[in-house]
């Protein structure tokens, strides 16, 4: 028996097993000591312990003696053993066994199986069926245990088992999660426990790879090298290359869906996947020149990102019920027009269609590459230059004519002051 454990610290290894062994062993001793307390047995044991480097409190030692605490490190069982075999003429573990059964004071095999595991048991298993999975998070691991779970004496919730999972402040987690990862990696045909560990360790490399590749990042390199994209390609709109975005690690075997890739690439997360990040990196440096770098295209973008963002559009509205008050005749939809065609001059590819609802203050937000554009349009003169005339459109309801004289085009002004045509039509009316 051995009290080195790979995982122990100062207060022993995660370990935990089952108490009944330990206290009919304390019971055993009392009864080959009867003058001794539990106190001072408490205070041997801790002695006991404390060579060896692990440090125990007294009263827990002795909470454990009672029965007030279920399980016990693995640690303290060893030297309870230890101080059994010390010098009552009981050597082995099963003589202690023997001398237990004598006694009245018998533990069956069941009792000694200890219901907790460490985390550190699960990880290495957490991490083969990651592998063995490619197309699944850990948290999609986490439903399947918790479907898996559900009904039994303690419920997990899906958080719960995630951090479980990923070896996080948990050091110990009951068996029961132990026994159904192992029954969800023989369906990926890993048997027993013994062949999941020797296939995490042939594949160690590989596992430890995509980890890295799971591993999550800060989203601020991730949406600079996003806006650094959709300014070189003049695409404001996030789904093109989320699009893109999700063929490139649809080929690599890690399918994503397109609303979280949209979420990621709108920096609405604050972290992102590392295989996504490198996957970005890719698609942005085959698309530079020779003598361009990443760090360089991205600070030469820098001072232009902020054209992608938002502002309110009510300023862009009320900027265009300016603009329209100062020229009579004109309309909101000339207006939209004009300015359609100034946001295609800066790059950036939309219509009137979608600007005009902006202008008319039926949307809660717009780029601010439209509101720039409509900032210059203030500026300019009216009209801009001879050679480029303002075409004002007929006020005739359903007339799409520009006007000529009063606001009206050529045809209805003639209509409305011409009565000749109505004359005719009389005369026909009375010669019938």
């Amino acid at each position: 028996m051995t009290v080195a454990r790979p995982n122990a610290d100062i207060h022993g290894s995660p370990e935990r097993v089952p108490g009944a062994f330990f206290r009919a062993m304390g019971a055993l001793y009392f009864k080959g000591h009867p003058d001794s307390s539990q106190e001072s047995l408490a205070r041997d044991l801790g002695r006991r312990l404390a060579a060896c480097g692990i440090e125990y409190h007294i009263r827990t030692l002795e909470r454990q003696l009672t029965g007030a605490v279920s399980s016990v490190a693995a640690e303290v069982e060893v030297e309870m053993c230890r101080l059994l075999t010390g010098g009552n003429g009981l050597r082995t573990l099963c003589d202690i066994e023997r001398a237990l059964a004598a006694a009245g004071l018998e533990v069956g095999p069941g009792e000694r199986i200890s219901p907790y595991v460490p985390v550190d048991r699960l990880v290495p298993l957490a991490r083969l069926w990651l592998h063995l999975n490619s197309g699944k998070s850990k948290r999609f691991l986490a439903r399947r245990l918790r479907d898996e779970l559900s009904g039994g004496d303690v419920p997990y919730s899906v958080d719960a088992l995630q951090v479980i999972l990923g070896g996080k402040r948990h050091r110990v987690t009951r068996s029961i999660v132990y026994e159904k990862l192992l029954a969800l990696l023989a369906e990926n045909g890993v048997a027993s426990e013994e062949e999941a560990r020797s296939r995490y360790l042939d594949l160690a490399e590989e596992i430890a790879a995509a980890a890295e590749r799971r591993e999550l990042v800060g989203s601020q390199g991730f949406v600079r090298l996003c806006r650094l994209w959709q300014l070189r390609h003049h695409e404001p709109s996030s789904r093109q290359l989320a699009l893109m975005l999700r063929q490139r690690l649809a080929e690599g075997g890690v399918p994503l869906s397109l609303p979280h890739l949209q979420n990621l690439v709108s920096a609405r997360t604050r972290g992102v996947r590392r295989g996504v990040l490198q996957v970005l990196e890719g698609l942005v440096t085959q698309e530079l020149h020779q003598g361009e770098t990443l760090e360089q295209e991205v600070a030469k973008a820098f001072p232009r990102m902020a054209d992608l963002g938002w502002v309110e559009a009510d300023s862009v509205a009320a900027l265009a019920r300016e603009w329209v008050a100062r020229r009579p005749g004109v309309r909101r939809r000339q207006l939209a027009l004009r300015l359609a065609v100034a946001v295609r001059r800066r790059g950036y590819p939309t219509s009137h269609n979608s600007i005009q609802p902006i202008l008319g203050g039926w949307k809660t937000k717009a780029r601010r590459f439209v509101y720039r554009a409509m900032l210059a349009l203030m500026e300019e003169p009216w009209p801009k230059s001879l050679e480029e005339p303002v075409q004002v459109r007929c006020l005739t309801k359903g007339c799409a004519f520009p006007a000529a004289r009063e606001g009206l085009c050529q045809r209805c002004w003639l209509s409305k002051h011409d009565f000749r045509a109505f004359e005719r039509r009389h005369d026909g009316i009375g010669a019938m």
